[in-house]
């Protein structure tokens, strides 16, 4: 899930999974800055409003849904 919200003229994107087991290593990355968690989610600061890039790094033997690309 991502969510926008303003904070002083800048936006955050909150990236949150569900479903893997706990502990599992996930990643994405976003506009060209990969991230790696063992967490539940994420939340980086600092966007102005636009459009950036997304992907997921899908651990082995899981799938991804919806399709972030789409």
């Amino acid at each position: 899930n991502l969510v926008f919200s303003k904070v002083v003229k800048h936006y955050y994107i909150k990236v949150e999974e569900t479903g893997l087991t706990s502990g599992m290593t996930w990643g994405f990355t976003l506009n060209g800055t990969s991230y790696t968690l063992t967490n539940t989610s994420d939340t980086i600061t600092g966007f102005e409003n636009g459009t950036y890039s997304f992907s997921v790094a899908v651990p082995n033997g899981w799938s991804v849904s919806p399709d972030p690309s789409s």
